[in-house]
């Protein structure tokens, strides 16, 4: 099932993959899912997305208030609303980006490559599950900063890292 562009079967393996690292928050009516390395928006939450979410937290967040796994205690804690307001718009300011498809071998973990003009950008793949077969605008606004799936209000961070020793390849094999 699709949900302007976002995959939500895909997005409810990244949340059960990253149930010790979830934070949901409702604010103004939007909710916000994030483990702080992929994050999501949702006027409507769709329902296979809130039966993961409640397998997690066994309940809902309040308006204005934020709910969060605390891994190192194994409880649930809850919280005033954390606003990602600035990420969102950062985000939505970037430029157009492609998703080259290309995907390289970072020490074990595959990387994703996503290109703007001579930026590179290197995502875990496990965090693309949300937006596989996403054909709408990407946006970039820089070197290690968010990649922003626009008409899925979703972004994921990209790996952080230094000039990577292989742009002649991926140039060549990009253009």
């Amino acid at each position: 099932m699709k949900n302007n562009g976002l995959n939500i079967k895909g997005l409810c393996k990244q949340i059960k993959a990253s149930r010790k690292n979830m934070m949901w928050s409702l604010n103004d009516g939007v909710h916000t899912i994030t483990d702080r390395y992929w994050m999501a928006q949702f006027k409507e939450i769709p329902k296979e997305v809130q039966i993961e979410l409640y397998a997690i937290f066994a309940q809902f967040p309040e308006e204005g208030m934020h709910i969060r796994y605390d891994r190192f205690s194994d409880s649930i804690l809850k919280g005033v609303f954390i606003d990602h307001t600035s990420i969102l718009d950062g985000a939505n300011k970037g430029e157009p980006a492609k998703d080259t498809r290309f995907s390289y071998d970072l020490n074990g973990m595959t990387a994703r490559v996503f290109k703007r003009d001579d930026i590179y950008s290197y995502v875990n793949e496990g965090y693309l599950l949300a937006v596989k077969e996403y054909d709408g605008e990407i946006l970039m606004t820089g070197k290690m900063q968010p990649v922003y799936f626009k008409d899925a209000s979703y972004l994921v961070l990209p790996y952080r890292m230094g000039n990577a020793p292989e742009k002649e390849v991926l140039e060549l094999f990009t253009k």
